[in-house]
């Protein structure tokens, strides 16, 4: 990914370069490029073979009918069935939270005025509001004036960069997405930041903002990536239609990294959830990778024998309805 100062943008897609400063809207939803026609398949294909993967996996994500809590894959990660509620929250996690607050009122209000208090009432009406604000109230007084300082450089980074979304676009914000399968037993979530754009009608028209606060993963790892892919699935399986565009905005860094969703993206994303269920699994020695088509599936149907290559393209041949 090439770094972007606030004066340019650049795509990893090639569909974002040359945007100006406070120009990150008309980055999102440039119209130099003509927009790609749905393939009405794909999404059929796409949560046909996720469900074919999470049926075979029997007792191991086959959750809600026998009781048990559905797997969920958020972001592309599978989330631990046991984990445990922390009563307190992490100044990073609560720094992410007042973060994600400020750009959503950044892009629906213009720049807020007092971007600590602001962002605090804007949670405050939310389901995590007293959790957050609570955690806030026990941090020590160097960690919230730390705090405090950071989201205002954050803010004026945002106030230069983005400017409300005008009402044509449909904006919406903080879209939660979520994606059961295998009736239940395996639940796929994400979170849009900034959604817009009409539903398709005949060619793909939404775009969908996440943004991330400069925390990394692992080496070798890309977090922002995985989490691009899992925004532009949920989107692709809930409406039946792939987005234009997803993107990850980093307000410390000034950084938008903007991909065009088409098959590529949203295959690897379908790979990224098959490895999660892997992992949910509690593997035996001849168990095999989900990735592959075993020669009978799990609780629901039974499969022919075929390679992975078989049943990709078996899942991008189904059609719709």
């Amino acid at each position: 990914m090439t770094p972007v100062t606030s004066s340019s943008v650049t795509s990893t897609a090639g569909g974002c370069a040359g945007a100006e400063e406070g120009d990150l809207l008309d980055c999102l939803r440039s119209t130099s490029t003509p927009r790609p026609v749905v393939d009405e398949c794909l999404a059929g294909g796409l949560r046909a073979w996720l469900e074919d993967s999470a049926c075979a996996g029997g007792s191991g994500a086959g959750g809600s009918a026998g009781g048990r809590r559905p797997v969920v894959v958020r972001d592309g990660m599978l989330v631990p069935r046991m984990r445990a509620w922390r009563s307190r929250i992490g100044v990073l996690e609560l720094q992410a939270c007042l973060t994600r607050a400020t750009f959503r009122l950044t892009v629906t209000d213009g720049p807020p005025r007092h971007p600590f208090e602001d962002a605090l009432c804007a949670i405050s009406v939310t389901d995590r509001g007293p959790v957050v604000i609570d955690a806030i109230r026990r941090l020590p007084t160097r960690d919230r004036a730390m705090l405090r300082a950071t989201l205002r450089a954050h803010a004026a980074a945002m106030a230069a960069q983005w400017r409300p979304v005008p009402h044509a676009w449909l904006p919406r914000v903080g879209e939660r997405m979520r994606v059961p399968l295998a009736g239940g037993a395996v639940v796929i979530t994400s979170t849009a930041d900034l959604v817009l754009g009409r539903p398709s009608a005949g060619t793909a028209s939404v775009c969908a903002v996440r943004v991330h606060d400069g925390q990394g993963g692992r080496a070798g790892d890309d977090p922002v990536g995985r989490t691009l892919r899992a925004l532009a699935l949920a989107e692709t399986l809930r409406s039946g239609a792939h987005p234009l565009r997803v993107a990850s905005y980093d307000p410390s860094t000034a950084r938008l990294r903007c991909e065009d969703a088409g098959e590529e993206l949203l295959v690897e994303g379908v790979r990224d959830v098959l490895r999660a269920l892997r992992a949910s699994r509690d593997p035996g020695p001849g168990e095999r990778d989900p990735d592959e088509s075993p020669e009978r599936g799990g609780s629901c149907h039974r499969r022919e024998p075929g390679d992975r290559q078989d049943c990709e393209k078996r899942a991008r041949d189904v059609r719709v309805g």
